[in-house]
């Protein structure tokens, strides 16, 4: 973290303890790592009928999957943790795009959340925990048109290095 000292601006990244001790920046928490959550806490057997494209998916998600396209996709109110991938749109349109669409969707995943009572130390509650969090850094996408929903994009082009450093 010591490379960031004196950056100011935004910084697209993961929930990783020490980003927050870095001043005068905005973190932009990675959707995909709060929706990643909230699937494992899914029973099992659901899980094989539901896709979820991430970090560790062959392909990338180049747009949202509604969940009326296709009933096996994580409950609507998760939906909201997929984003806008507008990419043909400038800055500026995609973030009034955002607010005016994701803001009420935000809202209502918000209460969802309220409404449940998740057993301790259940996958559901450390899903809950971790929306609850980092719930101001997982909305800071919204702050910004050029930022981007979730860093899996980085990751996946890292898991390469990763993977064959490990092999070797």
């Amino acid at each position: 973290i010591e490379f960031l000292k004196g950056f100011h601006g935004m910084i697209q990244c993961d929930s990783y303890a020490a980003y927050g001790c870095i001043e005068d920046v905005i973190l932009i928490c990675c959707l995909a790592h709060a929706r990643r959550k909230f699937f494992d806490a899914v029973p099992k057997g659901r899980q094989k009928r539901i896709r979820l494209l991430d970090i560790n998916s062959e392909q990338a998600l180049d747009e949202p999957i509604s969940t009326e396209e296709d009933e096996n996709l994580l409950p609507s109110a998760i939906a909201v943790l997929q984003g806008t991938f507008d990419k043909e749109l400038s800055p500026e349109d995609r973030k009034a795009k955002r607010l005016e669409e994701e803001t009420p969707i935000w809202d209502e995943f918000w209460s969802w959340i309220d409404t449940l009572d998740p057993s301790g130390g259940s996958k559901l509650e450390k899903a809950v925990k971790y929306a609850l969090n980092h719930k101001e850094s997982l909305m800071n996408y919204l702050l910004n048109g050029r930022c981007e929903i979730s860093n899996n994009s980085a990751e996946r082009k890292a898991k390469v290095y990763a993977t064959g450093r490990k092999n070797f």
